[in-house]
């Protein structure tokens, strides 16, 4: 997304220090310092441009070490410096105070420093006071959490205490003083704490992002300017709402733009029959010769709109012409490949065209047999060739698609049943805390229309099956190294979501088979997808197999049956209905491959 480029304000980017956090008599926190504890607590100030700036501090509780073998599995953190995900050692609860909260800070007292292990670091005390109607703001709390022979398992999970008998993280959390020991000479922490800090980072976009392309089209040129960061959390829905539909059309609407231009371009094309079929009748190819000024043009948009094949050609019956044919057409990728072609002198700027005659049309085309009887017709009178444009899928419709789909998560945004639950009311917030990824303290532990929220995310068994014998069956397919932990990973996931990851060879279509097909015992159908059509095919193959060797493993020797799942690899409407128009037009065709016409065949 572009923003309008701003001057840097002055001040200090980065700040952190390693602190305790003092409550009453007893410290939470203060690894760093050398207290004896495995929690780590950092006094934190940054300065942002792209996202909020904020100062506070974080709590870093280690995850157990061997999660990933008892079926918890492995959290990941985006690392901004090398731009790339990485493991996490520890479970991160940010806390941001308001920038306007009163401070104090002055030279820790000799009898404070006393308590601590003996240090050569400077330390400093930093009180902290909430203004009335204020809170700070809590990132990362509610995040799934395993640490079964750590009492931070109990603070986490089960709200337990952490210092004393009574005080709790949620204690903690929504205190109202906050008293730290920082290893930081008073004066340098003063200087980055004091420091003015730019308001909330909000996007230029307003609160409307519904489909409007006089919005769009506004807005991109009233926004002009170098991009924003790559954002992977934001302060509010919308926020989240404003970057994923930006992220679409403006994405889209330079190429609508090209799109349109492209078909608003004359060009002159001359028409060579088909092979002699009398199944492909209705069809003819079109060799539109592109001059270097249109390549020049539309370089930069013209791979992307040929690899999708699909389009549709204009023809017009002289220049003043205002309602042209419209005829289906692709884009042949190898035209020299075509035998009929050969007389055509095919050159590296034709684009060459397989165009299907809709019934009933009496336009007339430019027929030649060879290329030299065609540049002869078209010396002696250029309107012996046809007029035409070209008409490519300017991918709106999708992309109104994609904003339309977004726009569900607005707040306000009604379930598909009038009359909803609360549960799905809720379900509904997860799902938005979810997508703007900083936590779920706010309607876990805040939010009181929400009622009894619960303090930890709903968990999904997707093994949850009333025959252990199909379990097993099912559970025989997985590396034996990799089932007890499968099991685990299946049976408890937080807000049903699950991410298996390996290398080449290592299983992960067999696995994610597995578990497709206890998800579809435990739940009914499932909706299963790929990011490629060869990725799609092998994994609804797979599917096909695991299932067999599944039911038939069960059913051997048991008198209770069961079936095989039904697997149905689906594809686009119009394709599907273009194979089956196809076969009725041709029985003899095997029919396996859709015609792929349609520009716009979603």
């Amino acid at each position: 997304m572009s923003r309008i480029a701003a001057t840097t304000e002055p001040g200090h980017c980065h700040y952190w220090k390693p602190c305790a956090l003092q409550i009453n008599d007893e410290f939470f926190g203060g690894k760093s310092l050398g207290l004896p504890t495995d929690i780590t607590t950092m006094i934190q100030v940054h300065r942002e441009s792209d996202r909020t700036s904020w100062l506070g501090f974080t709590i870093l509780i280690p995850f157990a070490t061997n999660n990933e073998n008892n079926g918890f599995g492995i959290c990941h953190e985006w690392a901004r410096q090398v731009q790339s995900s990485r493991p996490k050692q520890d479970y991160k609860i940010s806390i941001e105070f308001p920038t306007d909260s009163p401070f104090f800070i002055q030279q820790a007292e000799q009898s404070l420093l006393a308590t601590l292990p003996d240090t050569t670091k400077r330390m400093c005390r930093l009180n902290v006071y909430l203004n009335e109607g204020t809170h700070v703001t809590v990132k990362g709390y509610g995040n799934p959490f395993n640490h079964p022979d750590h009492p931070s398992e109990g603070w986490i999970n089960y709200n337990k205490p952490v210092v004393g008998d009574d005080v709790t993280l949620i204690d903690i959390l929504e205190r109202r003083e906050f008293s730290f020991i920082v290893a930081a000479p008073d004066r340098v922490l003063e200087k980055y704490w004091s420091q003015e800090l730019p308001g909330p980072f909000r996007y230029p976009y307003g609160e409307d992002h519904s489909w409007s392309l006089e919005r769009y089209e506004e807005q991109l040129f009233k926004y002009r300017g170098p991009q924003f960061a790559a954002a992977l959390t934001f302060d509010n829905d919308n926020e989240h709402l404003a970057a994923m539909t930006q992220s679409q059309v403006q994405d889209i609407m330079w190429l609508y733009k090209k799109i349109q231009q492209i078909a608003e371009t004359r060009l002159r094309a001359y028409f060579v029959q088909v092979e002699d079929n009398s199944a492909f009748a209705n069809e003819v190819y079109a060799l539109v010769p592109l001059k270097d000024n249109f390549i020049n043009k539309f370089w930069e948009i013209w791979p992307q709109l040929i690899k999708n094949e699909s389009l549709q050609i204009q023809l017009f019956d002289g220049d003043g012409d205002k309602k042209p044919a419209t005829w289906d057409a692709k884009v042949m990728e190898h035209p020299r490949d075509i035998a009929i072609m050969t007389h055509h002198q095919i050159r590296d700027n034709d684009l060459i065209l397989r165009v299907r005659r809709p019934r009933g049309a009496d336009f007339e085309v430019h027929v030649f047999n060879n290329r030299a009887m065609a540049n002869a017709a078209l010396r002696e009178d250029q309107n012996r060739w046809n007029t035409v444009s070209l008409k490519f899928d300017d991918q709106l419709k999708e992309c109104k698609r994609k904003v339309d789909a977004v726009c569900m998560f607005h707040p306000r945004a009604q379930p598909s049943a009038a009359e909803a639950p609360q549960d799905i009311r809720f379900k509904m917030a997860l799902h938005r805390a979810l997508l703007r990824g900083n936590g779920f303290y706010d309607l876990l532990v805040r939010d009181e229309p929400y009622g009894r929220a619960p303090k930890r995310l709903p968990i999904v068994n997707y093994l949850d099956i009333d025959d252990d014998g199909f379990i097993n069956a099912l559970l025989l397919e997985v590396l034996p190294e990799d089932r007890t932990r499968f099991y685990n990973y299946m049976t408890k996931r937080p807000l049903g979501l699950g991410c298996i990851s390996a290398g080449p060879g290592f299983g992960k279509t067999t696995a994610i088979s597995v578990a497709a097909i206890g998800m579809a015992a435990t739940l009914g159908k499932i909706y299963a997808f790929a990011p490629t059509h060869v990725a799609t095919d092998t994994f609804a193959e797979r599917l096909s197999r695991v299932t067999k060797t599944v039911t038939d493993r069960y059913n051997k020797g048991n008198s209770t049956r069961r079936r095989r799942a039904l697997i149905v690899r689906g594809y686009k409407f119009r394709d599907e209905y273009d194979v089956f128009i196809g076969l009725l037009r041709n029985s003899r065709s095997r029919g396996t491959t859709a015609t792929n016409w349609r520009a716009d065949s979603n």
